[in-house]
Parts: structure tokens; C-alpha cells; sequence
């Protein structure tokens, strides 16, 4: 009789905070490794324990306890679960954890305080960095896999830091970056065995459908009057990438809508550090009646309030990346967000892949709805092959490898 060997995985990221891309990485593991027929049972870990189930996220255990379980040998494959997790520091990654934390680091105590120290000294770090760590670092056996990274401009800088990183990285069994600039700078660099594919979250259509996510979304939520029988656009700003002034953006906002649009105001990322919710709620206030704003949503009602939106415009890469994979028009805002930027240039549609400034959105947005939906369905098309040739080289090292 043929048994199935059964393999038990911890999933490892900044999963412990509102953040719609961070809480989306388990949902797209779990249901890519079931579609690649494995055996597998899953434990989620961050930085510190927490619980954001009812907002469509996964429970996690503190980091602490994912080293005593590798050490307990109670898990066999350890994933990093994607993110800007090559360019990000213990005391930043805490932060977006607590508020306070982060407060007291970015003010004038900084200055005779290790902020970054007292940060290792909390979570109990047994690495030199977040979510990048080898296996005789953490004096285990178990393979380590890098899944939908990115974050560093490795070819245009240099520091002892980064050479440790590097070092790292080529003792590390399966490293996966999402955007050509990360590739490019690890190549550079001599990590020879990185591998450039899509950001796994480009699955998330395969996986939950329209149909599905009337299932999962709060009706309450995404059902309000101002968004029923009418076309929408999404519009998202982060606090910390908006700028002081919204006025620019309230008077491009009032264009779409005098051509016969709603507009859905929808937070992306509520945790410290991302704070959405604070320009969009002023947004709201000034555009009245003509748009929504959505208080608290979950992981399913964003992802299904932009699935049915005409246009996705804002400054998040998981807000586009969910346009795309729902053949939905998108424009990202700021150009000063690198990562973004870095995706476009990697993926998107060539109509669809400049960054724009705010004193754009209004006369974009409008030609972007026009675009043929077949274009986005070719970028779509060539990011959900290439992401499942990720998956299944995951597959493959695991039986080769356990």
C-alpha cells in the first residue's frame, strides 16, 4: 500500500499585523502546495503572537516558539512567506507590531537608544537579520525556502551588512525574488541559484474566486448603497506615502466622478507604520456623498472590493498585484515607491506601467478603463504559469531534500 509522506511546514513572515499583502501569503502557500497534491499541515509564525482570524488572516505564534519548534524537530520545511524582507531591520519589523515601539524609534531617544538591540532582546532573535537565516545559524536541519522576496537594490549598494546577507543567501536552499531589480542585484552579487518568478499573491483568482469570496466578504461591509448599481473605483493611500496635502487628490478624485463613478475608500493597511486609514477617512469627508469609506475590512473584502472595481488606483503593490490578477485595471501612485515601480517593470502590461503623480490620476484613470481586457489578461496569464513553476520546484525539493 503507498502512503503519502505527510509534511509539516511552518510558515514564517510579518504575518502578525493588518497589513492586506502580509496576512494574503499564507492563504496562497497553503492552497498552491494542496494544488501541487502534497500532504502538508501548516503552523504561522511573526515576530510576536497574534491573532487577526477574524479579518482573514492566520493566528500566529510567537518567533520565539518557531525556534524551539525547528529545534524540537516538530517542523520539516520552514517557508519565508514573502515581502520586503531583504531590506527591513528587527526594530522596524517590531514596530509595525506596536505602536508605542515604534514611536519611541523614530523620536529624539533614538539617539541614546538601540533601538534595534532592545527590539532583537524582545522577539529573542537568533539571526543577524528578519526572515533571511541559514540552517546551521539557527543550528537546525530543516530546508529553508525564500518565497516572493524582494526589497534591496543589491547591484547599486554595498556594506558590510550586505555582504553578511549575501553570504546567507547562498547557504540558503531555495531563494525566490519577485521583480527584476532584486534578480539583477543578486546576480551581481554571486547568489547564482535565485530564481525570478511572480509575487505568489498573482494566484489568489485561481484560488478564490468571485463566487468564493461571496462567501467570505462581510455584506455589510462591501454591499453599501453608495457602491451598488453603480461603477466604482478603489483608491487606496498609504498615511506615510500620501503627503500632508490632500487637496490635489480630493480635486482629481471629483473628475471621476463627475464622468459617473463612485469612489471606494478602502484602508489596505491599518497597522502602524501603514495607517491608511487616516488619509482615506479625510478624503472622505471631503468628497461627501459621491464616495464610500470602508470602515475595518477584512482580507476578503478587499480582495473582493477590488475585484469588482473598473480601476484600482493606489499605493500599494498587493493592491495592484490584486487588480492583476482579477484582469482589473490599475495605476499606482508616488513615484518614490521603489518596489512598486520595480513590479511594473517586471510584469504589468506595458500600457499599465508607469508610476504616476497625483496631478494624473484623474486623466489616467479614465483612459485606463478603456484598455482592451485582453492586455491584462496576457500579464496575468504569464505571472500564474510562472508563479505554479515556482511551487512546483518547492515540491520537488522537498521530496528531494527530507
Amino acid at each position: 500500500m503507498f502512503f503519502m509522506q505527510h509534511y509539516r511546514i511552518a510558515i514564517l513572515g510579518a504575518i502578525d499585523r493588518f497589513n492586506y499583502g502580509d496576512l494574503l501569503f499564507p492563504h496562497i502557500i497553503e492552497s498552491a502546495l494542496a494544488e501541487q497534491g502534497l500532504d502538508v499541515s501548516f503552523r504561522y509564525f511573526g515576530l510576536v503572537k497574534s491573532d487577526f482570524l477574524h479579518k482573514g488572516g492566520k493566528p500566529t505564534e510567537s518567533l520565539n516558539t518557531f525556534y524551539k519548534c525547528c529545534k524540537l524537530r516538530e517542523i520539516d520545511v520552514v517557508i519565508v512567506a514573502g515581502g520586503e524582507s531583504f531590506g527591513t531591520s528587527w526594530s522596524r519589523l517590531y514596530g509595525f507590531t506596536n505602536r508605542v515601539f515604534l514611536r519611541l524609534s523614530q523620536s529624539r531617544l533614538s539617539r541614546f537608544v538601540s533601538f534595534e538591540k532592545l527590539a532583537i532582546k524582545i522577539v529573542h532573535a537568533q539571526s543577524d537579520f528578519p526572515f533571511i537565516f541559514t540552517r546551521s545559524e539557527l543550528g537546525i536541519s530543516q530546508p529553508i525556502l525564500l518565497n516572493s522576496l524582494g526589497g534591496h537594490h543589491f547591484k547599486k549598494e554595498s556594506s558590510p551588512a550586505i555582504d553578511l546577507m549575501i553570504q546567507k543567501l547562498n547557504n540558503i536552499e531555495y531563494v525566490s525574488v519577485r521583480d527584476r531589480d532584486t534578480f539583477a542585484g543578486l546576480q551581481h552579487k554571486g547568489v547564482l541559484h535565485a530564481h525570478l518568478y511572480p509575487d505568489s499573491a498573482i494566484l489568489m483568482s485561481e484560488f478564490f474566486s468571485k463566487e468564493k469570496l461571496r462567501h467570505l466578504i462581510n455584506q455589510k461591509t462591501t454591499h453599501q448603497k453608495q457602491l451598488q448599481g453603480k461603477p466604482y473605483v478603489f483608491f487606496q493611500l498609504s498615511k506615510y506615502k500620501s503627503g500632508k496635502d490632500l487637496s490635489q487628490v480630493v480635486a482629481q478624485l471629483k473628475i471621476i466622478i463627475d464622468a459617473g463613478y463612485s469612489i471606494c475608500l478602502c484602508p489596505i493597511g491599518t497597522a502602524p507604520g501603514h495607517e491608511d486609514h487616516i488619509p482615506l477617512r479625510s478624503i472622505n469627508e471631503q468628497l461627501g456623498e459621491a464616495s464610500v469609506f470602508i470602515q475595518n475590512p477584512s482580507l476578503w473584502d478587499i480582495m473582493y472590493l477590488i475585484s469588482e472595481a473598473k480601476l484600482y488606483i493606489g499605493t500599494s503593490l498587493h493592491g495592484v498585484i490584486t487588480a492583476m490578477s482579477f484582469c482589473v485595471p490599475y495605476l499606482a501612485v508616488n513615484k518614490q515607491v521603489k518596489k512598486v515601480q520595480s513590479y511594473l517593470d517586471t510584469w504589468s502590461c506595458e500600457e499599465l506601467n508607469k508610476m504616476i503623480d497625483v496631478s494624473e490620476i484623474a486623466q489616467c484613470a479614465l483612459k485606463a478603463m478603456q484598455l482592451p481586457v485582453s492586455a491584462l489578461e496576457t500579464s496575468r496569464s504569464k505571472q500564474i504559469e510562472l508563479s505554479r513553476e515556482s511551487f512546483k520546484n518547492m515540491k520537488g525539493y522537498f521530496k528531494n531534500n527530507i
